[in-house]
């Protein structure tokens, strides 16, 4: 059986307060931004671990595409201090 883990529990795993696990969750958060979970009964909200898992490295993926290119000015001035 998959293992669940509730909102307290992402929230010490990932060391985010459980306003920003809440909100990361809510419909209001864009798709490809939020974390995957369901409800059970009307308050009761659960995560997959393997679907935390895997938003975790798709997140790590899209910001190491995202890092700027550092140039080689940038670096000599960096290199210099």
């Amino acid at each position: 059986m998959e293992n669940l883990l509730t909102a307290k529990d992402v929230s010490h795993f990932l060391g985010l307060s459980m306003v920003s696990i809440y909100r990361l969750a809510s419909d209001d958060t864009p798709e490809d931004e939020r974390i995957p979970s369901f409800r059970i009964g009307k308050q009761n909200l659960r995560f997959k671990e393997s679907d935390l898992l895997e938003w975790i490295a798709k997140r790590e993926n899209k910001k190491s595409l995202e890092k700027p290119e550092v140039s080689k000015a940038q670096k000599e001035r960096h290199g210099k201090r």
